[in-house]
């Protein structure tokens, strides 16, 4: 990566007030088989990051760094922004599978430079060769405080209506199975299978009540190097019902086998009491359509391991389903940092296997064990279950249960073993 490195090591060293020097490559062709691209085409001027990704059509694995440059059209040469002063890269090299994909994030405050209305570009030099993003900068929806078009759910009007919904490029949902804005969805769900950030909001209602809106925010976002899905609950525009917003934290998008789209923590639906129907996308596929099919085999990908977020998104236990009674947890602190470690449930019995993780609160993780050797078959014998309450805090086992009973939530999402 010797060319682009040069190029920005250069470009490090110039100041917002010094001319811009012209690019070294000029008009870059387009490729077919790697294909460079940022998410939207169009992003306001006060856009903090922009999601770029790279998508490998070839027959070779294709290897690159993390590093970037930018460049803006000016009349008709491509020109060089400056980075700010100090900036530094790492050096790891990644390398990318034929048929794969793997996005980024460029950042605005590396630069120094600000953006006004006009064209640039993302230059990225992948196996040896260079090659570009064009996007805008522009009239658009896509902004720092709206980083995929949607402005937060908190700042709506309680009047918010159908017509606003849909001119907002929200899904939404009529009774008679009309569905307006069809291609966000079907956009998002491109983003999510390719492992990037995104979001979709979804409205619907009941015959006869159109401006009582029930709205659903799902947002896709990487944490501790994997998707967390945040979904959102709004129903408070209804007035049938007691107010209700609600946010929760899932792993999967899934279909079932009638089509519908659900969020869970393991890969398929049963597999998890913990899920949730995004009733926005009801109706929309049928069971055996591409989307219903394509999700089921995303979430079929990778799944080794079992895990869960916590309530508030900022704690993460995994179990190996190889390395039957450890697990992992990942804690996000409110200041940026992170704290990792491994625990295990070697001295609990007759615990053989972790099966599930599902959260008590914030802190206090239930870990579900079967109590029976896997792939080994016991005649006379029911299957039991080992309940396991650990604090992540304090990193201490709580207390177990046993019980021949599956667990349930009760009305108030509380755990709930049956005697």
């Amino acid at each position: 990566m010797k060319k682009l490195l040069a190029i920005l090591t250069s470009v490090s060293l110039l100041t917002g007030c010094a001319p811009l020097l012209p690019s070294p490559h000029g008009n870059v062709p387009l490729s077919d088989t790697i294909i460079l691209s940022t998410q939207f085409p169009v992003y306001d001027d006060d856009i903090d990051r922009i999601q770029v990704i790279i998508e490998n059509h070839g027959e070779d694995n294709v290897n690159y760094g993390v590093e970037w440059a930018m460049e803006v059209l000016q009349g008709d040469t491509w020109k060089q922004i400056p980075f700010a002063e100090n900036t530094v890269w790492i050096q790891p090299l990644i390398s990318l599978m034929p048929g794969g994909a793997y996005s980024f994030f460029v950042t605005m405050e590396m630069l120094d430079f600000d953006l006004k209305d006009g064209t640039y570009r993302v230059v990225k030099e992948i196996s040896g060769d260079i090659y570009t993003a064009e996007f805008s900068i522009g009239e658009s929806d896509v902004s720092a405080e709206s980083p995929f078009g949607y402005e937060p759910l908190d700042e709506l009007d309680t009047d918010y209506s159908t017509t606003d919904a849909a001119e907002d490029g929200v899904v939404v949902l009529h009774p008679d199975g009309t569905v307006v804005n069809a291609e966000r969805l079907e956009a998002f769900l491109n983003d999510y299978t390719r492992g990037m950030a995104a979001q979709i909001r979804f409205a619907t209602y009941a015959l006869g009540d159109e401006d009582e809106l029930f709205l659903e925010d799902v947002l896709v976002e990487k944490s501790f190097g994997m998707q967390q899905i945040r979904y959102t609950h709004d129903s408070s525009r209804l007035a049938v019902y007691n107010p209700l917003t609600y946010t929760r934290y899932f792993r999967y998008l899934t279909a079932d086998d009638a089509g519908k789209i659900w969020l869970s923590n393991a890969p398929a639906k049963d597999d998890s009491e913990y899920t949730e129907l995004l009733d926005g996308t009801i109706g929309v596929f049928d069971s055996n359509g591409y989307w219903a099919e394509t999700l089921r085999a995303y979430a079929a990908s990778n799944p080794g391991t079992t895990g869960a977020w916590s309530p508030d998104g900022m704690r993460f236990v995994e179990a190996s389903r190889d390395d039957v009674l450890h697990f992992y947890v990942n804690i996000r602190h409110e200041n940026g940092g992170e704290l990792g470690y491994t625990a295990d449930l070697l001295s609990v019995k007759p615990a053989e296997r972790i099966t599930e993780v599902v959260w008590q609160d914030n802190t206090v993780v239930m870990l579900v064990c079967s109590n029976q050797i896997e792939g080994v078959q016991y005649y006379g014998v029911s299957d039991t279950y080992t309940y396991c309450f650990y604090d992540t805090e304090a990193a201490e086992l709580l207390r177990t249960v046993v019980s021949s009973e599956k667990y349930r939530f009760d009305e108030n999402m509380n755990i709930v073993i049956p005697e």
